[in-house]
């Protein structure tokens, strides 16, 4: 009898062995994206995997709610190939979680990355499409340690939508890109939040930026469109909500900057306008250099400690509303009957020492601000508005009262009083 079970158990294991070894070799995930046929698409499990794993051929790679790929090195390396698909998985990685090398048709969605050493990586792509992504730097300690959230080389038609970076240097940085379009992406706690340098055709609309050393830095770029951006609190020392720098053919409008130390700086900036933005509670709003054609038209000026600025050539100011005008409009033509004068010189001194921007409003320079005001000659001074708007398109806030807390208010009042009257 004893021999016949030993005989039996034999059998099964010779019959099942193979069979239960494939399988636990199927579940490397190297061994199943060589098994998927190509222009296929392969479904994870709900569990984590091991990297790292290289991609060569065109599949689509979809995972579950926790599907999460850990990596002591590289997460996924996609190189010299096309058609290239990640959905909803999670990476835990040391160096790059993905990392993609002379390769077109790319879409990432819904990817959940924290990152240690590298962020996500692309060398020559094309038609690359990146969203609903979160980034999440894991190191802590001063930015220049730190990754950038996705660091791009030479790429063309880049599309990146709904992309969450927190705690990384630069939350993106594109170098030699064409046609990249930005939208609803939100960078928050680093150096630079977005990072463009020697581009064409850059569109950036609905991002925001916030709590970084600047909050957009755009270098060497031609025709770029940045509008309906929320730009606000870059409150570090030198910091601000947007440097521009050798930019040609820009337009900037309907954009928020709000409590930046320094809203836009600008130098050797060409045939670029800035329209209908919002300055709000700023330190300085515009400092520039070498931008002689630059138009600031129709934006809105609030609370903020300085105006503008920059060197002996200025730029263009026309037609805006500033809350610090003192001007009338006694022909009721919309516009200031005076200038409005942005010039000072302590402005301008503070553009050769930045430094000075700490004695601003102090009593002295106040006192000289006034005196400007009083003594200079508005023929040949730069930065004056001729047209000063006297007012500006707000938008009426309505009331709405909530009678249920107002009645329960007046109940409560009623009480009070009562007992009051009671205790005298």
């Amino acid at each position: 009898m004893k021999k016949l079970m030993k005989w039996a158990v034999f059998t099964l294991l010779f019959t099942f062995l193979p069979y239960v070894s494939h399988s636990v070799a199927a579940e490397s995930l190297q061994q199943l994206i060589d098994e998927t046929s190509p222009n296929s698409t392969l479904y994870l499990k709900n569990k984590t995997y091991e990297g790292p794993v290289t991609i060569t051929k065109p599949i689509t790679i979809i995972g579950d709610k926790e599907t999460k790929i850990m990596s002591l090195s590289t997460g996924i390396t996609i190189a010299d190939t096309n058609n290239i698909t990640l959905q909803a998985i999670q990476f835990e990685t040391e160096q790059a979680p993905v990392l993609v090398e002379d390769s077109e048709e790319i879409e990432f969605k819904n990817l959940n990355l924290i990152i240690d050493e590298n962020g996500m990586e692309f060398y020559r792509v094309k038609n690359v499409t990146l969203s609903d992504l979160k980034i999440e730097g894991r190191k802590e300690g001063h930015f220049s340690k730190k990754p950038n959230g996705i660091s791009l080389f030479e790429g063309e038609q880049i599309t990146v939508k709904k992309l969450s970076v927190q705690n990384v240097q630069d939350g993106m940085y594109f170098e030699k890109t064409k046609n990249v379009d930005v939208q609803h992406t939100i960078v928050e706690d680093g150096r630079y939040g977005l990072h463009f340098m020697y581009g064409t055709n850059i569109q950036l609309q609905h991002n925001t930026v916030k709590n970084n050393v600047s909050g957009m830095t755009i270098m060497v770029v031609e025709n770029a469109y940045i509008a309906h951006n929320q730009i606000e609190r870059q409150l570090q020392l030198n910091s601000n909500g947007m440097y521009l720098y050798d930019i040609e053919e820009a337009q900037i409008t309907n954009n928020i900057f709000k409590e930046n130390t320094t809203a836009t700086i600008w130098n050797q900036v060409k045939n670029t306008a800035f329209s209908k933005n919002m300055f709000q509670s700023n330190g300085t709003v515009i400092h520039s250099r070498r931008s002689p054609t630059v138009t600031v038209t129709e934006n809105e000026f609030q609370g903020n400690i300085l105006t503008a600025r920059s060197d002996e050539i200025g730029f263009v100011l026309n037609r805006n509303h500033y809350d610090d005008y003192n001007g009338y409009d006694f022909n009721a033509d919309g516009l200031g009957d005076t200038d409005y004068h942005s010039f000072t010189s302590f402005g301008q001194w503070m553009v050769r020492k930045p430094v000075y921007q700490y004695y601003v409003e102090s009593p002295s320079v106040t006192l000289l601000n006034k005196l400007d005001q009083q003594l200079s000659d508005t023929q040949n001074m730069v930065l004056v508005d001729k047209n000063p708007l006297m007012t500006t398109e707000k938008k009426e806030q309505s009331i709405q009262l909530n009678w249920l807390h107002l009645l329960g208010s007046t109940a409560s009042l009623f009480v009070l009083f009562s007992i009051w009257r009671k205790l005298r």
